[in-house]
C-alpha cells in the first residue's frame, strides 16, 4: 500500500513584538526567599523557536536588567520541544526600565514597584511619604538609556521631587532673603544715582527740570533670583495638583501649597531654565537651588531608567524610629565607620553597623535587614537558613565591642500586620566564659502614617521591659 509523503512544516512563528508584549509591566518588589511568589513565568507557544529569541533579549537588555536588580533565567519544561519559559526576579530597587527586542526595536518597559499597599499608585504614594517622613535623604538614581515609552506611567515620581522643593520653599519664606535690586525711578531731588545725562536732555523743558531719573539700588526680597525660585514654584505646584499624582499627596499639600502663595502673592514669577548657586546664599537657599535645579532639569529631559533603593529607605526608617524611642536614653550613632589596622589591601578598612546605640556603660547594635524573614518565621528555607546565617554572623561580629558581658543585637525587618512592632528573641551562650549573647529579631511596620505607633510600641515591648534593665546591671 502506497504511502503520502508529506512535507513537514514547522508551526507558524509569532512575531517578537507579540511574545515580548506580553512582559509584565509591573512586578511586585521583594527579595529572594519565597521563590514560588517571587519568580514571574512568562510562557510562549513556539517551543522549537523561542529559546533563542529569549537568550537575544536577555543578551540584549543584560546592563538594564542589571541597574533594576531584575535577575533572569530560562528554562524549557521537560524535553526538547517543552515550553520556554523565561523567568523575572526583583530585588530590593524600585523603578522602571526600558527594553530592547530581538530585532534591535524598541519593547515595552518594565517596571518594578515598591511592595507598598496595592498597587503601583498607592506604592508609590506610601513611598513618597516615607521619603518625607525622612527628609528626603534617599534620592532617584538614573542611568542612559532609550527613553521610557510609557512615560506618565512609569516615570519616577516628580511629585516626590515638588513636595520637597515645596517643603524646602516654606521653609526659606521664614529667612528674609533680600538682595539688591535696580529699578528706574523719578525722583524730586538729585540723588546718587542720577542719571545727568538723561536729565540734561529734559532740562530745556521747564516743566521737567524737577524730576530727576535715577537708578537705584534697593534691597528687597522681591529680586530676580526669587522670582526665578518662585517659577519653579509654580512648576511644582503644577506637578503637585496634577492628576497623575496620588490623591493622597494631593491632599496632604494642599494646605501648604495655599499658605505658600499667599505669602509668594506679590512676586512675579521669572521664567528660568538653571538658576545659579552663589557661596554668599544663605545655606536654606543653596539647599533650595540644588532642588530647584531638579525640578527645572526634569521639565526639559526625556524619562529614561531610573531606580530608587527601597532597603536604604528601610534602613533610613529603622533609623529614625530607633532614634525617636531612644531619646533621653542612649545616643544613636548612625552608620558609624570602626576603622581597622593592619588590614590587607583585599580586606575591609572599616566596619560599618547601621546603628549604634550608646551610653557610659552599655553599647547595643542595631541593623536593618530589607528582607522577608519575619514573613516566614514558621517556614523551611534553605535560602532563608543562608540568609539569615550572614546577618547573624556579622550582628555578632559588631558585638564583640560591646564592653558588658550580656550583649544584645538587634535585627530589624519590615512586617506589616495589626501591631506595628513584632519580636522574637534568640539565644546563644558560651558557658565556660558566660558571655551571653541576645539577638532580637524585630518586625516594624513600615508605613508612614504609622510610625508614631510604631515608635510607642518599640518603647513598650523592648526598650522600657529588655534595654533599661539592661542599662541598669551594667
Amino acid at each position: 500500500m502506497a504511502t503520502k509523503k508529506t512535507t513537514y512544516k514547522p508551526p507558524a512563528r509569532k512575531r517578537e513584538e507579540t511574545i515580548f508584549a506580553s512582559l509584565p509591566s509591573c512586578m511586585a518588589e521583594a527579595k529572594a526567599f519565597d521563590l514560588s511568589s517571587l519568580k514571574r513565568n512568562l510562557q510562549y507557544r513556539d517551543r522549537n523557536a523561542m529559546e533563542s529569541e529569549v537568550l537575544k533579549f536577555q543578551y540584549k537588555n543584560k546592563t538594564m536588567l542589571e541597574f533594576l536588580g531584575i535577575s533572569t533565567s530560562v528554562r524549557r519544561e521537560g524535553s526538547y520541544g517543552g515550553e520556554v519559559s523565561l523567568f523575572l526576579q526583583s530585588s530590593n530597587y524600585a523603578g522602571a526600565i526600558p527594553t530592547v527586542l530581538p530585532s534591535n526595536l524598541q519593547g515595552g518597559d518594565l517596571q518594578v514597584y515598591p511592595r507598598f499597599g496595592n498597587g503601583p499608585e498607592e506604592g508609590m504614594a506610601q513611598l513618597t511619604e516615607l521619603l518625607r517622613l525622612l527628609n528626603q535623604t534617599v534620592s532617584v538614581e538614573y542611568c542612559d538609556s532609550l527613553p521610557l515609552k510609557t512615560k506618565l506611567q512609569l516615570q519616577p515620581p516628580l511629585y516626590n521631587e515638588a513636595l520637597k522643593y515645596l517643603d524646602l520653599f516654606h521653609e526659606a519664606l521664614g529667612i528674609k532673603w533680600r538682595k539688591f535690586r535696580v529699578s528706574e525711578r523719578i525722583h524730586s531731588m538729585p540723588r546718587g544715582g542720577t542719571k545727568w545725562n538723561k536729565y540734561a536732555n529734559q532740562y530745556a523743558n521747564p516743566a521737567m527740570r524737577l524730576r530727576f531719573p535715577s537708578r537705584d539700588n534697593i534691597l528687597t526680597t522681591n529680586h530676580p533670583e526669587w522670582q526665578e525660585l518662585r517659577y519653579v514654584f509654580d512648576l511644582a505646584v503644577k506637578e503637585l495638583r496634577n492628576p497623575q499624582a496620588p490623591a493622597r499627596i494631593r491632599e496632604q499639600c494642599k494646605d501648604l501649597i495655599r499658605a505658600c502663595e499667599q505669602r509668594v502673592s506679590d512676586v512675579q514669577p521669572r521664567q528660568t531654565r538653571s538658576v545659579h548657586i552663589h557661596v554668599s546664599d544663605p545655606a536654606p537657599i543653596k539647599v533650595l537651588k540644588e532642588q530647584a535645579t531638579v525640578i527645572l532639569s526634569r521639565q526639559v529631559t526625556e524619562p529614561i531608567a531610573w531606580r530608587i533603593d527601597i532597603a536604604e529607605v528601610f534602613e533610613r526608617y529603622v533609623q529614625y524610629v530607633l532614634e525617636k524611642a531612644m531619646a533621653g536614653r542612649m545616643s544613636l550613632y548612625s552608620n558609624p565607620q570602626i576603622h581597622g589596622q593592619g588590614i590587607p589591601s583585599w580586606g575591609p578598612q572599616y566596619l560599618e553597623p547601621d546603628i549604634l546605640l550608646r551610653d557610659d556603660k552599655l553599647l547595643l547594635v542595631a541593623d536593618a535587614k530589607y528582607k522577608a524573614n519575619m514573613y516566614q518565621l514558621n517556614r523551611s528555607s534553605a535560602i532563608l537558613k543562608e540568609t539569615f546565617r550572614h546577618d547573624l554572623h556579622q550582628v555578632l561580629g559588631y558585638c564583640s565591642f560591646a564592653p558588658q558581658r550580656n550583649k544584645l543585637a538587634i535585627i530589624c525587618y519590615p512586617y506589616n500586620a495589626e501591631e506595628e512592632v513584632v519580636f522574637h528573641p534568640l539565644s546563644y551562650r558560651e558557658r565556660g566564659f558566660s558571655v551571653n549573647n541576645t539577638v532580637l529579631l524585630v518586625g516594624l511596620c513600615f508605613e508612614a502614617g504609622r510610625v508614631e505607633k510604631t515608635i510607642q510600641q518599640f518603647k513598650e515591648k523592648i526598650v522600657i521591659p529588655i534595654i533599661d534593665p539592661l542599662r541598669k546591671e551594667e
